[in-house]
């Protein structure tokens, strides 16, 4: 039982460091600094054209990632388990 319960949650941590730590944190707190040192030199266009279509790119690859992962959370079983989407697959195939 004890290996069933560390076996189940390694997927948690790595999925969870994926969401909330690692990547997405820092690739925000990246394009925040970026966004600021920009605004603090009044540069308009580096703002609309680089800054924005980054934050949005950003969001929108992580956001889908936490939609997906959510769903296989909510929705798949583990009597499912094998036939459920894979996240890798799900995000090359955006």
């Amino acid at each position: 039982m004890c290996k069933k319960s560390i076996k189940n949650s390694q997927p948690f941590g790595k999925k969870f460091q994926k969401t909330v730590g690692g990547d997405f944190l820092t690739h925000t707190v990246g394009y925040t600094g970026d966004g600021l040192s920009v605004r603090y030199f009044n540069d308009t266009l580096s703002v609309l054209c680089e800054f924005v279509p980054q934050l949005i790119f950003l969001l929108g690859i992580f956001g889908y990632l936490i939609i997906l992962i959510v769903y296989k959370w909510l929705a798949i079983d583990a009597t499912d388990a094998a036939c459920a989407p894979s996240l890798l697959i799900g995000e090359l195939t955006l």
